[in-house]
């Protein structure tokens, strides 16, 4: 539970990459779930960072939500199709991290 505590704080890059510095010293090598809960965190993070209110996907739709309002990309919401949840998650982050 203090580990879901930790992750829910954040509010920078730096905090994020402290912690995970700090658990592969405690813990070693991270498991895929952990570095997906990672991943969502940075998304987060980063969402946050962009005035992003809203973070959902659903199905391969990246629904993100600035002022209230849906971010659309030509009238669309960006895709992201991928099977690979790690994947999916960081090419979310390099979407978000463009606006």
């Amino acid at each position: 539970i203090d580990a879901y505590r930790q992750l829910a704080e954040l509010e920078t890059m730096k905090e994020l990459n402290s912690l995970i510095r700090e658990w592969q010293d405690r813990f070693g090598k991270l498991p895929d779930p952990v570095n997906h809960l990672i991943r969502c965190s940075e998304l987060k993070v980063v969402a946050a960072s962009s005035g992003i209110q809203s973070v959902e996907m659903a199905g391969e739709k990246l629904m993100l939500k600035r002022n209230n309002e849906y971010i659309l990309i030509e009238g669309k919401f960006p895709r992201i199709i991928n099977t690979d949840l790690e994947e999916r998650l960081k090419k979310a982050v390099d979407l978000v991290k463009k606006f």
